[in-house]
């Protein structure tokens, strides 16, 4: 839940840094997700009961893949993200293209002083026209 509320707390503020810490915590995050699945299944396949094991086989470990397939013995182990970690991906991905999309700050300092009254828009002729007529 943490994720979700500082993915609303970035939709609401709506600033440019608070784009990178969320995409960067999300990045994080899922860096995390994937080293702790990596060690739950390098401790799965690694710390067997051989007494008790009906194949023994010296040398042979029987990790699951992190991610792709693997032949374990006489059957295939796929190991592929679930929906989550799709929606985890498309949500970083989404992030990543807000950053560049979002507008940037407009407060940095060119060294050129303007005043409003003095900008003219575009189209408009500086000069004023004679009347005719009179």
């Amino acid at each position: 839940y943490g994720m979700i509320g500082i993915g609303l707390i970035t939709f609401l503020i709506r600033q440019r840094w608070i784009l990178w810490t969320h995409a960067v915590l999300l990045i994080l995050t899922a860096g995390l997700a994937l080293y702790d699945f990596y060690q739950w299944g390098y401790d799965y396949g690694h710390n067997l009961d051989m007494e008790h094991a009906i194949i023994k086989i010296p040398g042979m470990s029987y990790q699951p893949p992190l991610l792709g397939s693997k032949q374990l013995l006489n059957f295939t182990a796929t190991s592929l993200p679930g929906i989550g970690g799709y929606l985890m991906a498309a949500s970083a991905l989404a992030g990543l293209i807000a950053i560049f999309l979002a507008p940037r700050s407009t407060k940095r300092s060119t060294g050129v002083k303007t005043n409003e009254n003095t900008v003219q828009k575009s189209g408009s002729n500086p000069v004023a026209k004679p009347s005719v007529g009179v």
